[in-house]
């Protein structure tokens, strides 16, 4: 069986690197991996609440709209836990470049631990706009429970020509405020980290 893939490849059936394009639209996600995490926000983020509903499936609202009510909740059939409904989550989604993938992701954060600590760095006149400098996110845990997370900015650096590239081509279609509406930021996301 592995000698067919292999064969189909070779006769170019599909185009190397294939994936279904919902498959493409949700990698454009950045997923925090156990370790450092690398990123450099490439625009301010979109804030809001999100739930998710029974069948697991994110519901956001913009900031300036208040969490959601109970009715709502009712409405879009909430998640419940011990018969209430889970309560919403702050969220911050933004655009960054990851230097783990070197490819644009869209990075969501409702861990409140590291919207602070990135809000504490923004007001630090030492520090200030994290789009202009790197932050390492370093997670430690793989559980609910046990996970924790530390933010570190990184010394200042000029952006690499590749990511340049990428804010003044590619990064122009994206529009973090179709978070809001479900849809997904990128229209397309069909990058390969070694364009560029």
């Amino acid at each position: 069986m592995a000698k067919k893939a292999e064969l189909v490849d070779q006769n170019n059936f599909l185009p190397e690197g294939y994936k279904r394009p919902l498959e493409q639209k949700k990698e454009q996600f950045l997923k925090f991996e156990v370790g450092d995490n690398v990123i450099r926000f490439l625009m301010p983020p979109v804030l809001g609440f999100v739930v998710f509903t029974s069948e697991n499936k994110p519901v956001r609202k913009a900031f300036e709209d208040g969490e959601f009510t109970v009715e709502e909740m009712e409405d879009i059939g909430a998640k419940k836990e011990d018969g209430e409904f889970i309560p919403s989550k702050h969220f911050w989604a933004a655009p960054v470049w990851s230097f783990k993938h070197e490819l644009p992701k869209i990075m969501e954060i409702t861990q409140s631990s590291i919207q602070k600590e990135i809000q504490r760095l923004n007001k630090d006149e030492d520090w200030g706009n994290p789009m202009e400098y790197n932050i390492n996110i370093n997670k430690v845990g793989t559980t609910k429970n046990d996970t924790e997370y530390s933010v570190t900015p990184k010394p200042r650096k000029e952006l690499t020509d590749k990511v340049k590239e990428f804010l003044s081509t590619v990064m122009t279609e994206c529009k973090p405020e179709r978070i809001l509406s479900g849809d997904y930021p990128f229209e397309t996301y069909n990058f390969d980290n070694n364009e560029g």
